[in-house]
Formats: structure tokens, sequence, C-alpha cells
């Protein structure tokens, strides 16, 4: 009996580390470095929401300043595509990181005048 509860154990200990590994949290922070110019912080594969909004703000404030938390999620991808003459930005979340940095530059190129390229992907692929 002492071996089925110890073998019950280990099993539901598998299936809690497995289950917290596929959804792995990221975070996406923005901020400014300039007037006209962005600043930007990701973060993922972190253990809770609150720990991949933390390192994000981190990594943005690092480069700029007015950072603040404009995506977060677990689970799938993420990408993240800037205009490079311009204001524009987008982000997005996908199955794939392909799906998710194509989704971010047409994000981005509805307000860009055409030169956004894709800054960040990240995902467990």
């Amino acid at each position: 009996m002492r071996g089925i509860l110890t073998l019950a154990a280990f099993a539901l200990i598998a299936v809690a580390a497995g289950t917290g590994a596929a959804q792995a949290d990221w975070a996406i922070a923005f901020g400014q470095t300039g007037s006209t110019t962005w600043a930007y912080g990701t973060a993922w594969n972190y253990g809770t929401a609150a720990e991949a909004r933390r390192k994000a703000m981190a990594n943005c404030r690092a480069k700029g300043s007015n950072c603040k938390i404009v995506a977060e999620e677990a689970g799938q991808c993420g990408a993240l595509a800037i205009g490079a003459t311009d204001n524009a930005w987008g982000w997005a979340k996908g199955e794939t990181k392909r799906v998710a940095a194509q989704s971010a530059l047409d994000t981005c190129e509805k307000y860009s005048n055409g030169d956004c390229e894709v800054q960040d992907t990240f995902c467990e692929e």
C-alpha cells in the first residue's frame, strides 16, 4: 500500500510539473527612448505572469522610460514588431513563432509607412 501511495504522489508531482512547463508566461513592456522613438522589453519562459511582467518592465526601463505592460500570455508564442522610421508598433500571439511574427508585422504595418521589422519572437517550439 505504501508503494502505491508513493507512486501516486510521484505521478501527481510529474503531472503538475509538466503542466507548468507547457504554460510558460511571457510579457511585453513598451515605453519611449525619446519623443518619437520606442523602448521595449520582453520576457518569456517564466513560471508566473508576475515574474514575466517584472522582467519585461526591467528590460524596457533599461532602454527608456514611461514603460507599461502592453501584452502578456501563457501557452502561445509572441512577437513584437516596430517601425524603423516612424511611431508604428504591433504585437501578436500565435501557435508558432512564424504566425506570431507575421501577425505582429501585419498589425505594425497598419500604422506604418511600410518599414516595420520584427524585433523579438519567443515561445517553446
